[in-house]
């Protein structure tokens, strides 16, 4: 068993569509223990409806970048495919399962005068991926005003 953690930043696709999504890899399990968000800002103060989603065929369109994962321990450097997708247009998505879990928080205004402190939102999984075509997504369950740009970290098991 081999932990991996991959982080970034994304502007969110707009909308309601997934914009940070966790793969099933081929031939290997992928386990995802940890979602942690940080630093929601978007044009105006708001409060946001962020959820995490299981789906059990893969999204489709979209562009998409594939953040770096790295492994944790360096006696087992062996990475599993492209298993992180941060869409900055929105996909398709696939079927949907259900959310797992949602929070409601608190997006900041880009600007610096109208910030305020950052909140940062932690979902602790256990959840399986068995294969490419299964994932977990995170999503804005109502579109929010503007674009929000978000820095994320994951951590998951192969």
């Amino acid at each position: 068993m081999s932990f991996f953690r991959a982080s970034g930043n994304v502007v969110a696709a707009a909308g309601t569509a997934p914009f940070l999504t966790i793969n099933g890899a081929a031939g290997r399990n992928i386990k995802v223990k940890q979602i942690i968000i940080s630093g929601a800002s978007l044009t105006a103060v708001a409060y946001l409806r962020l959820a995490v989603a299981k789906f059990s065929t893969a999204h489709s369109g979209g562009t998409s970048t594939a953040p770096t994962s790295i492994a944790l321990d360096s006696s087992d450097p062996t990475l599993p495919g492209a298993v992180l997708a941060a869409y900055t247009v929105a996909p398709t998505p696939g079927t949907l399962v259900g959310n797992i879990s949602e929070r409601r928080i608190l997006g900041q205004a880009t600007t610096a005068a109208a910030a305020g402190s950052p909140v940062q939102v932690v979902f602790d999984l256990n959840v399986p991926l068995y294969s490419t075509s299964e994932n977990i997504s995170l999503l804005f369950p109502t579109a929010p005003a503007s674009a929000v740009t978000v820095s994320f970290e994951v951590l998951f098991e192969s």
